[in-house]
């Protein structure tokens, strides 16, 4: 479903106190919207009430993530060439490294200059230093641009839950677990 956020929908914390629109990206929130939808795909509708109940980035942050070279996914462990760093105190991941363990078919549009994933029939785009993640023909904005350092893209952690639709979590004294 798309939902969209007017001057009108109470944007609020847990706590209900008033947030700005800019607030919302990255944050896993609960949304109440309708009772008219379009019969789209996907479904439209207008929010009337949206409550942030974390940022992703906090909740890793707070944590403490401190081992940058490993990840467990599937309660497997692997090993990074590349290392996850903070930026902003936003916590970035290797794009190629992470999505090709999951899976993921990447390749690089010079061009365009962009990485382009695939798995099934899923299709994602990520930019160079935008905010705008192509998913299913939807732009996500994650609060952080993509970053490329030494020809390496790293994206911020909340990409694994906001556009791969998976967990991530810290676990095993630091390192990062993607479920």
């Amino acid at each position: 479903i798309r939902l969209h956020l007017t001057d009108k929908t109470a944007i609020v914390n847990r706590r209900g106190e008033a947030i700005s629109i800019e607030d919302v990206y990255g944050k896993e929130a609960i949304a109440f919207y309708g009772p008219i939808m379009t019969l789209s795909i996907p479904g439209s509708s207008s929010v009337h009430k949206f409550i942030v109940l974390e940022d992703s980035k906090e909740a890793i942050k707070d944590k403490s993530i401190s081992i940058t070279n490993k990840i467990v996914i599937n309660n497997e462990e692997y090993t990074l060439k590349n290392q996850m760093y903070f930026s902003e105190d936003r916590l970035m991941i290797p794009l190629r490294e992470i999505t090709e363990t999951l899976g993921y078919n990447v390749n690089w549009n010079q061009e365009a200059y962009l990485a382009e994933l695939s798995k099934g029939n899923q299709w994602i785009t990520v930019k160079q230093n935008e905010d705008n993640y192509s998913f299913a023909k939807m732009l996500v904005r994650l609060g952080k641009s993509s970053e490329l350092i030494n020809g390496v893209t790293y994206v911020p952690v909340n990409f694994i839950e906001n556009v791969l639709n998976l967990n991530a979590k810290v676990i095993n004294d630091g390192m990062l677990g993607i479920y």
